[in-house]
């Protein structure tokens, strides 16, 4: 039995099935349309679900066995005249159809893949969604890189900048100093900022307001009197001003941090393979996290950054990424540690490489992920 919508149309292409919802909003407002949600089920045998939102093109990684993802049709811009899907002839289509969601207040959960998606922000400041594996770590789109700074630049400094560790600086002290192109935090952090806050009768700005009553809203830290506890979850953001390719890259890389937040099993695997390291396999990732500002005397804060950097990419490129991209970078601002990173990268990559491979098992096994992406939706 399959649930479908009316308008429904399925035939078989030679070796695959293809699916057609054709004039999904015929009928509906705009504003009942934005509110509407495709809900699809698989099942079957591993395999790619291509997926046409008018000329959008989607394809969805199915693991095997079920899986299900809904896509909430205020993404995009345009409703289209129809929505297609085609599968190979081993998955079959359990659920494909239009839906509304109960609550317009509630954020939805999607698979993070999909905020790449999203059309370009113009009234609104930010896209907000559940992640579907991890409901209680909130996904944020915002529209740019400045509008995300007046979210989340001066807690940056606040949790992680080195000189700003636990401090709430003015606007006047960090205003040239560059704060992230993406950002996590986990709820201990965003609650001691807002009780720091408070206790120091700090004045926020309105979109720090705006985004401590979210974060109470959707349970991640709890107010009690003038307190603020952390409760369960994490935030993570990625910009529209980032290009499409470094928003995959952004994502995979915060989503990893998230899952070290709120997964013990992740994080205590993470924290012992940091652990195991000797002082000298450690050394490159100490100057670079140094370089870039983090309090690298937090072990807690270097596990979740290696881990990060390990598994934002596939295991085939981590080398060249390594001695390469990072090593160049650190090279531009400090020439003279060419040779110690060239020494590095020869007899201490593979250590790295190794924490990698044991990473990325852990994520295909508990989540079904691929090795450098933390979603299905690409």
């Amino acid at each position: 039995i399959t649930d479908i919508s009316p308008h429904f149309f399925c035939e078989n292409r030679g070796e695959k099935k293809h699916y057609e919802i054709i004039a999904p909003f015929s009928g509906l407002s705009s504003e009942l349309s934005s509110r509407m949600k495709v809900e699809i089920t698989l099942e079957g045998s591993p395999g790619l679900a291509t997926l046409f939102w008018g000329n959008q093109k989607i394809s969805y990684l199915h693991q095997g066995k079920e899986s299900s993802f809904v896509i909430p049709c205020n993404l995009f811009e345009n409703s289209p005249d129809k929505i297609t899907m085609e599968v190979k002839a081993d998955i079959k289509a359990s659920a494909f159809f239009l839906d509304q969601f109960k609550s317009v207040e509630e954020p939805p959960s999607i698979d993070p893949g999909l905020l790449v998606f999203h059309s370009p922000l113009v009234t609104n400041p930010y896209y907000l969604a559940h992640w579907d594996r991890r409901p209680e770590v909130l996904l944020f789109l915002f529209k740019d890189y400045a509008v995300q700074d007046r979210y989340l630049k001066r807690l940056a400094f606040f949790v992680e900048k080195i000189g700003f560790v636990g401090i709430i600086a003015q606007d006047w002290q960090i205003a040239g100093l560059h704060g992230w192109n993406a950002h996590d935090y986990r709820a201990e952090d965003l609650a001691r900022f807002f009780d720091t806050a408070a206790v120091q009768n700090f004045s926020l700005s309105d979109e720090e307001i705006e985004l401590r009553e979210l974060l109470i809203k959707n349970g991640i830290i709890l107010r009690s009197g003038s307190k603020y506890l952390p409760g369960r979850g994490a935030i993570v953001s990625i910009s529209q001003e980032s290009p499409n390719y470094l928003q995959y890259r952004l994502l995979t890389h915060e989503l990893s941090h998230a899952l070290f937040f709120t997964d013990s099993r992740y994080r205590d695997l993470a924290i012992s393979l940091y652990q195991r390291l000797t002082n000298d396999e450690k050394w490159f990732l100490n100057r670079y996290f140094q370089w870039m500002r983090y309090n690298v005397d937090s072990s807690y804060l270097m596990a979740n950054e290696m881990q990060a950097y390990l598994v934002q990419q596939p295991i085939q490129d981590l080398k060249n990424y390594f001695s390469k991209t990072l090593a160049n970078i650190l090279i531009e601002d400090h020439p003279e540690l060419a040779d110690d990173i060239s020494s590095y990268m020869e007899q201490h990559l593979d250590a790295l490489v190794s924490c990698a491979q044991l990473l990325s098992s852990f994520l295909e096994y508990a989540y079904g992920f691929e090795q450098g992406m933390l979603f299905r939706v690409r």
